[in-house]
């Protein structure tokens, strides 16, 4: 007996695991950075190099980049940037170095503060979400050959299969020309790239990336006594990634993260600094699913023959959602007691961060906090440029139809749109619209037969059944169970039966007859 088989990957989700760690250190100025009289705006991102599956634990390397923006004593503003890199074994159970691990970590807060000029102290708290995910090879006939008679019974069964696996890199160029009413460039201070209205499409060998890159810059002009200049463009992109198992109508769980970026400033045609350059990359983390039918054989038998089956017993995660969902943000901030007053906003930046999901009737009720940045222009001579820092909270519910418990998913949190508008000195109203991206599956199991072995055929215990059987249905009972269970076949039983259909009711008599089964 002969098998052909069918292949295709799963991945499960063995653990997942929340942590949060803390990160406190000094942090001295650079030597050729002048001296700190006050901060204006402290930012940080968390960047995972490395995880590594050992037993029973994670090995997590990182690097936290740090970049501060400042007033220096004297007058002035300055800034510098600093990477503290990290490394941590987290305790998982039941994690073995062979399994795929997929580690995120968010910033969940950074504070900086002043000791002196000269040093500043450094805290953050770091979370970090987990997955040990094993990734197998589920294999099971479809075909069976080289033996007459075999009686086959299929189920067919929708399953999702991890098509690719992998981490890749888009780098992205463009350039800007600072505006005809605007000075020559004399030194950038302070710029902030992130991406908004991102959008990935899936095509025949190719992965489409797109989106607008918004640009901010502040920066210091030729001329002296002129006031810091601000600019900020949005950038659209496309680009497209080779992939090679990739097609049209596959699923895409897809991270994008910016990562290094590098802002040069270069003469125009007229040789005077006005055109900065612009490179940076994302870092993407893909996972590419696909939904196919498996008609696996998951039972077999030969009349008057007896076959030992091997059996292959699974587990795997069928899709069972995947979503986005925007929810919008509309809040006026007062910004009294937050610094001087505000003559004009140079720049908003923000980030979502999930604080708590809950399982309802209707999906996953997500609570989240929008933390928002402004960088303005205040009426202090001294201190020209300022910002604060608040958060806004928001509630919205996901609508997965079906979704359980005992089920998985990831919830991703964007911004697509964020605005800050001045309504007057000491208040702004801030309008985002915030993305939540899920992919949700449900976990089931299933098996397939992969292979048959021949043992001999009892032909005493078969010689003493009965002649006849009249065989009362129970509940729970098919016809396949039957004709496999006194060595004959489901249409031998019908044509005897007069059954029109394979359905059998409990308390129904199906008649056997020894004879029949010997003609076989």
């Amino acid at each position: 007996m002969e098998f052909n088989q069918m292949q295709m990957n799963v991945s499960v989700t063995k653990a997942l695991k929340t942590v949060q760690n803390t990160l406190e250190t000094d942090l001295n100025v650079p030597d050729m950075k002048q001296d700190v009289d006050k901060l204006i705006e402290t930012r940080g991102e968390v960047f995972l190099l490395e995880a590594e599956a050992l037993v029973d634990k994670i090995r997590l390397v990182g690097e936290l980049k740090t970049n501060i923006l400042y007033t220096m004593q004297g007058g002035g503003i300055s800034c510098f940037s600093h990477v503290f890199p990290f490394e941590e074994e987290i305790y998982m159970e039941g994690v073995l170095p062979e399994d795929t691990i997929k580690a995120e970590g968010e910033l969940e807060d950074l504070t900086i503060s002043i000791i002196n000029s000269r040093k500043l102290a450094v805290k953050s708290l770091i979370s970090f979400l987990i997955r040990s995910i094993d990734v197998d090879m589920i294999e099971g006939a479809e075909e069976v050959s080289g033996e007459d008679g075999v009686q086959v019974l299929r189920k067919n069964q929708r399953m999702t299969g991890l098509v690719v696996n992998k981490k890749d890199m888009v780098r992205l160029k463009d350039e800007v020309t600072i505006p005809a009413n605007k000075p020559n460039v004399a030194e950038v201070l302070w710029e902030r790239l992130s991406i908004r209205n991102p959008e990935i499409r899936l095509g025949k060998e190719t992965i489409s990336i797109k989106g607008d890159l918004l640009f901010f810059v502040l920066y210091k002009g030729e001329e002296e006594n002129l006031p810091y200049q601000n600019m900020e463009w949005e950038l659209p992109f496309e680009t497209d990634l080779p992939c090679r198992e990739c097609d049209t109508g596959m699923i895409d769980n897809i991270k994008m993260k910016l990562s290094s970026s590098q802002i040069d400033v270069k003469p125009d045609a007229d040789g005077e600094q006005r055109v900065l350059g612009i490179e940076c990359s994302l870092d993407l983390d893909i996972r590419i699913y696909e939904e196919k039918e498996m008609n696996f054989i998951v039972d077999l038998y030969v009349p008057m023959k007896k076959w030992e089956l091997i059996e292959n017993n699974f587990t795997f995660e069928n899709l069972l959602i995947r979503n986005n969902s925007r929810t919008r943000i509309n809040r006026k901030i007062q910004i009294q007691g937050k610094g001087a007053s505000l003559l004009q906003i140079c720049h908003v930046d923000g980030s979502v961060k999930i604080d708590e999901t809950e399982y309802t009737e209707n999906g996953i009720q997500a609570e989240g906090i929008l933390a928002i940045t402004i960088l303005y222009i205040s009426g202090d001579d001294r201190y020209p440029i300022n910002s604060f820092s608040t958060m806004v909270p928001f509630s919205h519910l996901i609508e997965v139809p079906g979704l359980k418990k005992d089920d998985i998913y990831e919830l991703t949190g964007s911004i697509e749109q964020l605005t800050a508008v001045m309504i007057d000195s000491n208040e702004i109203e801030i309008k985002a619209e915030v993305s939540l991206d899920t992919i949700a599956f449900k976990r089931q199991t299933g098996k397939s037969i992969v292979d048959a072995k021949e043992v001999p055929f009892d032909e005493e215990e078969f010689a003493k059944l009965p002649g006849m059987v009249v065989y009362i249905v129970k509940q729970g009972d098919t016809l396949w169970e039957i004709a496999k269970r006194y060595d004959t076949t489901m249409q031998h039983l019908m044509e005897m039966n007069d059954l029109e259909s394979e359905e059998i009711r409990k308390g129904e008599r199906i008649f056997i007859a020894k004879e029949s089964r010997v003609l076989l």
